[in-house]
């Protein structure tokens, strides 16, 4: 009899165990966390077409400046790629640089304007084209232009004419290749983005007898 009741008490453990997990599996599970895609616009190449003055001696020394504004914020950032030097008809130079930290919301970069300009260095001092533009001129009048409650096309079209204004005040003897410029995100662009393609924007520009295309990606990380 003692093993008699063992055999039932076994029985009776693993009918309960069996019960348990079944009961365990049928709760419904809970949903995998959803990751938010980030997303990046970066510059990475420089392609000359045409030299500055093709009867001039010597070669090009152009070089990038890309002003990138948050309306949101008023927040601003300006980049000066490194100036490439010894750039000829048909050259380019790969030189990566991402112009805003890596963004968390698809609806955020509709409040994005990335502006870019392209210059032949002559003699101005490059560092203070980044600090002036930035510091004391655009800013300021950005946030005046978000408090007025102009349109994003309209404080588009303000912040290149400020970039120029700021620009030409120490750019000295430098040659535009290309003035401001906005490298537009459209929502088609997002939504390809978002399907894993990289979207490519090219901004041109043929200023000082010169042909010279900045390459950008927006990519979805």
């Amino acid at each position: 009899m003692p093993g008699y009741f063992r055999i039932i008490k076994k029985q009776r453990l693993f009918i309960v165990l069996a019960l348990a997990s079944f009961f365990l599996l049928s709760l419904p599970q809970p949903a995998a966390a959803q990751t938010e895609p980030s997303y990046a616009l970066n510059f990475y190449r420089l392609e000359c077409i045409t030299e500055t003055g093709k009867t001039r001696l010597g070669s090009d020394e152009p070089y990038v400046l890309i002003l990138t504004a948050d309306l949101s914020t008023g927040l601003i950032q300006q980049l000066l790629n490194q100036v490439f030097s010894d750039v000829d008809s048909g050259e380019s130079r790969n030189h990566t640089i991402r112009l805003w930290p890596l963004i968390h919301d698809r609806t955020k970069l509709s409040n994005m304007i990335f502006l870019v300009a392209i210059l032949e260095n002559d003699r101005s001092n490059t560092n203070n084209i980044v600090e002036f533009s930035t510091l004391k001129y655009v800013r300021k009048n950005l946030l005046t232009y978000v408090k007025l409650g102009h349109t994003r096309q309209k404080i588009s079209e303000l912040m290149r004419a400020d970039m120029k204004e700021a620009i030409d005040a120490v750019r000295k003897g430098d040659t535009f290749i290309a003035e401001p410029q906005e490298v537009r995100i459209t929502g088609a662009d997002l939504g390809q983005a978002n399907s894993g393609t990289s979207i490519k924007k090219i901004i041109a520009g043929t200023g000082g007898e010169s042909h010279y295309r900045a390459y950008f990606e927006l990519m979805r990380y």
